[in-house]
């Protein structure tokens, strides 16, 4: 299927015909598939690649498709399916690259597996030595708009080279959300045609709706709670949904945020004095429950693509309140599943709307993500693995630099 001018991109339910479609592309009983994320799956971390990566590799394993995950580690070691790679320093992208360098010896992956990347520079290795039958990468947003904005030119220079050099090996790219699939093109007009849009998914058997009162007895929660989960970095401006909770003015409410980040120490400044709750990184198994305490997920991102915590939030019947970034006005109904917002009066007046009941967390909310199940979804990514082995065969011998 081929894509679509920028100028004819949508970002608002508008996925390609193969979202739904039961076309079969190729024959996925002999594929095998290698998941690449830097995220140590022995400490819990905040934000929706890991997941993402997390689901994939439970979908192609439910679908009988061999697949194998490197992650970080402090030491080499493999438990199951998942193997940790030792890197100095998580949650940094060129530590984590220099692993993989250092390792691309040694890892045993299949001569005829897809490599498939959370970022370009995942592929790097791959790409420079060969390993691999096809090379997809995923998109969740664009990281090089994230070095440029913390202000490191020559980083952002090594960066764009290598990611431009990459994209155009790769045998096949996938974008969450089809704004940012549109910013790319503009970038890169040569990937028409070589890319697809498949948004996050929920697993709906984890997240699901609950005993509310159970969970609130759990967490020890009262009166209107409003809950942010993620990272606490600059772009998710989270003070500033402190500051709105602030002038939100009812004692009965209570702002909990859940996760870790640069902006923890601004955030617990801004706190001061308010009915905040500040619970670190809560473990990924938690999450459910202390979604079914809450009345409403608040996100104020100033970039987003398709958000997991929101899908997750509404999977399990919680409202979402949250700026229209990205996919999220696919989302977040007014009055039905949540509100957008785009000030922080905006901001104080949907939480005021949530105390107020107009909306409350529902079951009938949940099924408005029925979509993005992997249920659903895990069929269209296995034909972009499909579409890529197509590619890697055609190039041949050329694909490798």
């Amino acid at each position: 299927m081929r894509a679509r001018p920028p100028s004819m991109i949508r970002s608002r339910n508008d996925y390609p015909p193969s979202l739904n479609s039961n076309r079969r592309i190729g024959d996925s009983r002999h594929m095998k598939v290698t998941l690449l994320s830097s995220f140590n799956p022995k400490v819990a971390s905040a934000g929706g690649v890991r997941p993402y990566v997390e689901s994939i590799s439970r979908y192609l394993q439910s679908a009988g498709i061999g697949c194998m995950t490197i992650v970080a580690g402090s030491t080499r070691s493999s438990e199951g399916d998942c193997l940790q790679i030792p890197v100095r320093r998580f949650g940094s992208s060129a530590y984590w690259l220099a692993a993989l360098f250092a390792n691309i010896g040694s890892l045993p992956i299949p001569s005829d597996s897809i490599i498939h990347g959370q970022r370009p520079d995942d592929l790097l290795p791959f790409v420079l030595s060969g390993t691999g039958k096809a090379w997809v990468c995923t998109l969740h947003g664009n990281p090089s708009r994230g070095i440029r904005e913390r202000g490191r030119p020559f980083v952002y220079g090594a960066y764009a080279a290598m990611e431009a050099v990459v994209l155009r090996i790769a045998d096949r790219i996938i974008f969450v959300d089809w704004a940012n699939a549109s910013a790319y093109l503009q970038r890169y007009p040569w990937l028409e045609g070589r890319f697809d849009v498949i948004p996050n998914g929920v697993n709906m058997d984890l997240f699901k709706p609950e005993d509310k009162l159970g969970a609130r007895h759990k967490w020890g929660f009262t009166g209107t709670v409003f809950l942010y989960a993620g990272r606490l970095e600059p772009e998710k401006r989270v003070p500033e949904i402190v500051n709105a909770f602030r002038r939100l003015d009812r004692p009965d409410a209570l702002l909990v945020i859940a996760g870790d980040g640069r902006e923890s120490p601004a955030i617990a400044q801004a706190a001061k004095g308010l009915n905040v709750q500040m619970l670190g990184t809560v473990p990924r198994s938690e999450m459910p429950s202390l979604m079914n305490a809450s009345d409403a997920l608040v996100l104020y991102s100033t970039r987003e693509g398709v958000p997991s915590v929101a899908l997750e939030a509404l999977a399990c019947g919680l409202p979402v309140i949250a700026t229209p970034a990205g996919a999220l006005p696919d989302l977040v109904i007014g009055c039905k599943t949540g509100f957008l917002v785009t000030s922080q009066t905006d901001l104080t007046q949907a939480m005021q709307r949530i105390c107020q009941q107009e909306l409350v967390p529902a079951p009938s909310i949940s099924q408005t993500v029925a979509r993005y199940s992997w249920t659903e979804l895990g069929p269209t990514l296995v034909r972009a693995y499909s579409r890529a082995e197509q590619s890697a065969q055609s190039h041949g011998a050329d694909r490798a630099l």
